[in-house]
């Protein structure tokens, strides 16, 4: 075993399948015998609890990280499903108060955060590190909270903190019952033949990066950053594209026009907002990201393979 024990919470889904995927070979990747329950508080508090106490074991006499990638929420999230997620996460850091000082000191938690959240009401017409967070939706407060506990804790605790701000995931694994992902959205819009809902102008901007690319930005940060006890990171890409520009790139890829309805939620005006971002400003950047196109058709196979088996979820709409 490495001298490094890495824990992805959330290691089925979009993200964390990813940083599994692209762990460098000297990394070892823990599994746990048993998949966290998401869907009732009860059980993933005793799962958690169970789950830790076996990473505990696992990592006696190493150095060790959790990655924190898990989580429902989403900016069309109630208040109780983004309250759910904060207090699975604080649940594992209350952990951290009954273990020797000497194993907290060799660990690391990577918590990965919403950069589009966290500073969507910024003034700057591009994000750089010296923007300050100002998050104005219920899921960017929440993310920007959670940042905040895991730092006090960190601090209290002796556990050095990376937090990664990343911009708009995509990927062929994103889970089709959030309420989130535009790209896969549009893309099952497409094979079902349905309109999709659009709520904000067709102008706006957001940063796009696939989920692969994310994750080996993410190890990068980490692996530099590794005798810092607390850093941020900002996982981004060169991709700043309009709504317009993803129904168009859409469109090209899969050889089919876009249904589109124009549709409006209370939430709307919040999300109107075109938020630029450039990985140069970051320090932390790859010379070979994924292609939009090609990303793109990597999430629309992988869909159409799952609605040719019956396995597509349920329709949703997105922002």
């Amino acid at each position: 075993m490495n001298d490094v024990v890495n824990w992805v919470v959330g290691a089925g889904g979009l993200l964390g399948s990813s940083v599994c995927g692209v762990a460098p070979q000297t990394e070892t990747v823990w599994v746990p015998q048993r998949s966290l329950n998401w869907n009732s508080r009860e059980s993933l508090a005793k799962d958690l609890s169970s789950t830790f106490s076996e990473f505990i074991d696992a990592t006696i006499g190493h150095r060790w990280r959790i990655w924190w990638c898990a989580g429902k929420g989403t900016v069309s999230s109630s208040r109780e499903i983004l309250d759910d997620e904060l207090t699975a996460l604080t649940l594992m850091l209350r952990s951290f108060s009954q273990l020797p000082k000497s194993w907290r000191e060799k660990g690391q938690v990577i918590f990965s955060s919403s950069a589009g959240s966290i500073y969507a009401g910024s003034s700057d017409l591009v994000i750089g590190p010296s923007t300050a967070p100002e998050p104005v939706t219920n899921y960017g407060m929440m993310k920007f909270r959670a940042e905040t506990i895991l730092r006090e804790v960190g601090s209290e605790h002796g556990v050095a903190i990376h937090i990664a701000r990343i911009t708009n995931l995509y990927g062929p694994k994103q889970d089709m019952s959030k309420s989130q992902g535009l790209i896969s959205t549009v893309c099952a819009s497409v094979i079902r033949r349905e309109p999709i809902p659009i709520f904000v102008s067709l102008g706006t901007v957001r940063n796009y990066i696939h989920a692969r690319d994310a994750a080996r930005l993410m190890w990068k940060s980490v692996l530099t950053s590794s005798n810092d006890r607390e850093s941020i990171s900002v996982v981004c890409s060169p991709a700043n594209l309009s709504v317009g520009n993803i129904l168009k790139i859409v469109e090209d890829v899969v050889g089919q026009r876009v249904l589109t309805r124009t549709a409006s939620r209370p939430d709307s005006p919040l999300l109107s907002k075109s938020v630029f971002f450039d990985p140069a400003r970051f320090d932390l950047a790859l010379h070979d990201y994924t292609p939009v196109p090609i990303g793109v058709d990597e999430v629309y196979s992988g869909l159409l393979d799952s609605w040719q088996r019956g396995l597509m979820a349920s329709r949703r709409e997105v922002a």
